[in-house]
């Protein structure tokens, strides 16, 4: 697996790759996506990579959701 898509080199944070990203001294997880067009750090759940990716692509799909769409109120019949 190794650094692949990782942008940030240091001993606190050892890039797993994709995105995601380990804090050493903690052992946690994080995620580095971007929010409002701002770079961040989302905190996992998941104690294991495998895991980890799984929760990402979780969180990915969930925004990727549509909006629901607004139920039309009809206030009078239509005539043609």
């Amino acid at each position: 697996m190794g650094n692949e898509n990782c942008d940030e080199d240091t001993k606190t944070w050892d890039c797993k790759g994709q995105g995601l990203y380990k804090h050493t001294p903690s052992g946690k997880l994080y995620w580095r996506t971007e929010v409002n067009g701002k770079r961040t750090f989302h905190v996992l759940e998941a104690n294991n990579i495998k895991l980890a990716r799984e929760e990402i692509e979780a969180l990915k799909k969930a925004r990727k959701k549509p909006p629901k769409a607004a139920q039309a109120t009809i206030m009078g019949q239509v005539y043609y």
